[in-house]
């Protein structure tokens, strides 16, 4: 979109923020978390080898779409990372072009600046999670399915999409009805316009048998593995106040409580302002298409127990939008300065505490990786957790395949050809100790029995399997 020079500055000076928020120090911050190693492991595991995990069939596009940057340039941490944060910067660009149509160039940029800062969402974009591409596919099934003068590729374009984004995370689907919604309001409408919002609906039903007829032929695939995949996660309950076999679903006063608390601790102006926007659009019947989006994503996540940060994020978006146009939209007759301000106010806070939080950067296990990287290659076979695994060019075995409560033997490694584990606090010790009641005892004796610890540092240690093969033996001279 052509700028005029006036205005062309700012644009720049924005958008070189928002790449550097963005990218600097991109490999030490934020600290790496589980889901940067599950969900990418599995995606290394299909590229490397062709196993079909519980995670791909959950999540079939996720993998084709991480997949073609593993193939290219190697299946490791390095890679996912870069790679999420590219899309997403992508999906700003899509969410420009989104506000500038339903709320000009002006709202459009703060809306832009607002989200492309935002403390949280560059969090989940800097990490190697599913929502980035997530989100990008959001704005850009809205993009096809609102266009200025709808033709009939935008319809096919908005199904192929709608497809695409069910497939890469079904948790969207919150998003369709939005879409419907916003067409119907305000109401009523012209015969055109009835028209025009039956083929909408056409098309995103469209898509959404389009991904089912893909989960369908999945399913005759490998229907166990299939089935436990959605099963057990469907059933998956992190909420210490319920049960564990209480489902993902379901009314919990504690959980929108937890997650209204959540947008106010991270960003307590924008939310606010965010919140005053959806009143202003319901009272005025203005910008259905957002005002929907995060009503009916509120209550989406208000019905489920599971909620985690990356969950949350998928409201950002709209909140950062009607914060903007609430805020430029102020009457200008007033003559007040503070909209503006405030909004640079909102930017300056989430710039601010990114910046420390890249400043003050530790990674425990950064030490204890690198201890293993040096001595190990391709060939090498090590067991620790899939975040670990990520970070290694080694033949990776998740300590997952071990039955509860993860203890190795020397039968399970030898058979498994494992030569090297790294124990972690925040992945193996920590699920080993909630399934051994609180301690890990056992677990520390059960390496004792079967490996030598080589280095340990930051919580984190190393071992070698007893009888493991030399490093020479691979043509290599094991490092002191």
């Amino acid at each position: 979109m052509r700028l005029r020079f006036r205005q062309s500055v700012p644009f720049l000076l924005a958008a070189a923020l928002v790449i550097a928020v963005r990218w600097v120090g991109l490999d030490v911050y934020p600290p790496v978390e589980a889901d940067e190693g599950g969900w990418p492991l599995s995606v290394r595991m299909w590229v490397e080898h062709g196993i079909r995990s519980d995670d791909y069939y959950m999540a079939p596009a996720y993998h084709w779409l991480l997949g073609l940057p593993f193939r290219l340039w190697g299946p490791y941490h390095w890679v996912s990372r870069p790679f999420c944060a590219a899309v997403a910067m992508a999906g700003l660009w899509m969410f420009y072009r989104l506000a500038v149509r339903h709320a000009g160039e002006d709202a459009a940029f703060w809306a832009t600046l607002l989200l492309g800062t935002c403390y949280p969402a560059v969090l989940i974009d800097r990490r190697a999670f599913m929502e980035p591409l997530q989100i990008a596919l959001m704005f850009s099934v809205c993009l096809a399915a609102t266009p200025a003068r709808p033709r009939w590729y935008t319809y096919l374009l908005t199904a192929a999409l709608t497809g695409l984004l069910l497939l890469t995370k079904a948790s969207a689907i919150f998003l369709l009805p939005a879409l419907v919604l916003a067409q119907l309001w305000p109401w009523p409408a012209g015969r055109n316009e009835w028209a025009a919002r039956l083929r909408l609906t056409a098309s995103l039903a469209a898509g959404v048998m389009a991904a089912a007829g893909v989960f369908w032929v999945l399913y005759q695939s490998d229907p166990v593995t299939f089935l436990n995949g959605w099963t057990e996660d469907m059933s998956k309950v992190n909420v210490g106040t319920r049960a564990a076999n209480s489902g993902r679903f379901g009314f919990d006063p504690l959980a929108m409580s937890q997650t209204i608390r959540w947008y106010g601790d991270y960003e307590p102006l924008l939310f606010g302002a965010g919140v005053l926007g959806l009143l202003k659009a319901l009272w005025e019947r203005r910008q259905s298409l957002m005002a929907a989006w995060l009503v009916l994503g509120g209550v989406f996540l208000l019905i489920q127990f599971y909620i985690q940060e990356n969950h949350r994020v998928i409201l950002l978006a709209p909140i950062c939008f009607l914060a903007a146009w609430l805020l430029c939209t102020w009457p200008a007759s007033s003559g007040a300065r503070w909209p503006r301000a405030a909004l640079a106010c909102m930017v300056l806070f989430s710039v601010a505490r990114l910046g420390a939080g890249i400043a003050t950067a530790k990674q425990p296990e950064r030490e204890a990786v690198a201890y293993l990287a040096a001595r190990t290659d391709a060939r090498s076979k090590v067991m620790a957790a899939p975040y670990v695994l990520m970070k290694l060019r080694a033949q990776p075995v998740s300590f997952w395949s071990l039955e509860a409560p993860y203890l190795p033997t020397a039968e399970a490694l030898n058979r498994m050809g494992v030569e090297w584990l790294m124990v972690d606090p925040r992945e193996w010790l920590k699920h080993h100790a909630e399934a051994d009641g609180g301690n890990n005892v056992r677990l520390e004796r059960a390496l004792a029995e079967c490996c030598d610890r080589v280095f340990s540092k930051g919580g984190s240690s190393v071992y070698r399997r007893r009888g493991a093969a030399s490093a020479s033996a691979h043509g290599r001279q094991l490092k002191p």
